[in-house]
Order: C-alpha cells, then structure tokens, then sequence
C-alpha cells in the first residue's frame, strides 16, 4: 500500500515539474560566416547544470539568452521600415531547441532591422578578428 502510494506521489511529482524540453532547454548550433565566400565556423551551446559549447563565454551566454527570453530571436515585423544601412556581409544561421521549442534563425546584417537583430544575439558570435 505504502509503495503505491509512493509511485502516486512521484508521478505527481514528475508530472508537476516540466521535463527539460518542455521547461526551456537551450541546445543551438550556429553556423556563422564572416563573408559568403570564407568557410562556415560551426558553434554550439547546451544550457544545463554545466553550460557547455564553443560560443564565447558559455555559462554567461546560457544567462543572457534566459534573461532575453522569446525576444532573443524574435523576428522583425513585416510591416517595421528598417534603415537602409548596410553592416557588412557576415550571416549566421542558429539552429536547435530554444526555450524548449525547435529553432531555425537565419541572421544578416542587411539593414538596420537586421543589424538591431544581429546585435541582440551578438554575444554567441566569434568576437570580430577572432580566428
């Protein structure tokens, strides 16, 4: 009896708690190019106990991106007039699970809209010279 009782309450208990996924896991690869011609540098972030990857600063970044929330990789409106300034060829794309939720981000910094974008998520980016 009492042992049932105790899977009752340790099913309840699980089901209380969100798993991983659900509760905003944070798992991303980036494919950054400072040029369309230079060759890709892939980076990588796992958010945990122990953030780990090769972005700069990973455990500062984990913070960052829970502090950001969705607004992180938050699209530009369509109807939003963006400046028309131009900075620069690089491109990123980030993929993986953010918040628990599939991510596919595809970053330029085609004009200003972009750039405002770009600079939000910066910090997960080779830092400029950076080999």
């Amino acid at each position: 009896m009492r042992l049932g009782i105790g899977l009752i309450l340790i099913a309840a208990a699980c089901a209380a708690f969100p798993t991983a996924a659900s509760a905003g896991a944070i798992a991303l690869k980036i494919i950054f190019r400072a040029t369309p011609t230079s060759a890709p540098q892939t980076l990588t972030l796992r958010c945990g106990s122990m953030p780990t990857g090769s972005v700069p600063s990973p455990a500062a970044a984990c913070r960052r991106l829970q502090f950001l929330g969705p607004a992180a990789f938050r699209p530009t409106p369509p109807d939003t007039a963006c400046t028309e300034i131009y900075g620069g060829p690089s491109t990123a794309r980030v993929t993986g699970t953010y918040l628990g939720s599939r991510l596919w981000v595809r970053l330029g910094r085609a004009n200003g809209c972009e750039i405002g974008r770009w600079q939000r998520v910066a910090f997960l980016l080779p830092r400029p010279g950076a080999p």
